[in-house]
């Protein structure tokens, strides 16, 4: 039992502290992106680059083309929206916002666009704060916006704790990319 244990915090630290490396290249119209954990190539993304012949010759032929690419952008679109419904379900079931602290300081020398500019950053905030909240719990939060009439200023300080499991965090990522394998499948 204990052995079964010491495994799993073994495998954990290992994962927390091994290092991930990305590789993003592109070559000739061609963007390859790989992935490395602890030097072990784990991903490699090599879309299809365009060829050069197959550009359509006649205006049915374009017309075609167009139809196919018009529903090939739509599916996209759809299993895009499928995939961020997903994430954000996730989300808002397993991970949290604890103790959001915001503090802007503005100024611009002037007094009334000074408080125009903190009106317009009130509303910024917690229009994204609604955002934010509408996908994500957010336990406490305090926003202080404070006007500076005497001095052009911005400063902007933030602080927030997110809360979540690990093994959260690992099934909400495999969910995601079983999703994202699904529709490779569905393509092929």
């Amino acid at each position: 039992m204990y052995a079964i244990i010491a495994a799993i915090l073994i495998i954990l630290i290992c994962i927390l502290y091994l290092p991930l490396k990305i590789e993003v290249s592109y070559k000739e119209t061609r963007l390859t992106v790989r992935a490395f954990f602890a030097g072990i190539p784990v991903f490699k993304l090599n879309p299809k680059g365009k060829e050069k012949d197959s550009s359509p010759r006649t205006p049915e032929e374009k017309v075609k083309k167009m139809e196919k690419d018009t529903l090939s952008f739509g599916e996209k679109i759809k299993h895009f929206a499928d995939i961020f419904k997903t994430t954000v379900k996730l989300l808002r079931k397993y991970v949290s916002f604890d103790n959001v602290n915001l503090q802007i300081d503005v100024g611009t020398g002037e007094a009334a666009t000074t408080a125009v500019s903190t009106g317009i950053l009130w509303g910024a905030v917690y229009g994204l704060m609604g955002i934010i909240g509408s996908i994500m719990y957010i336990n406490r939060h305090n926003v202080q916006i404070n006007p500076v009439y005497a001095r052009p200023e911005f400063s902007l300080n933030a602080k927030c704790i997110i809360k979540s499991r690990i093994a959260y965090i690992i099934f909400i990522a495999i969910t995601i990319l079983i999703k994202i394998k699904s529709r490779k499948g569905k393509e092929e």
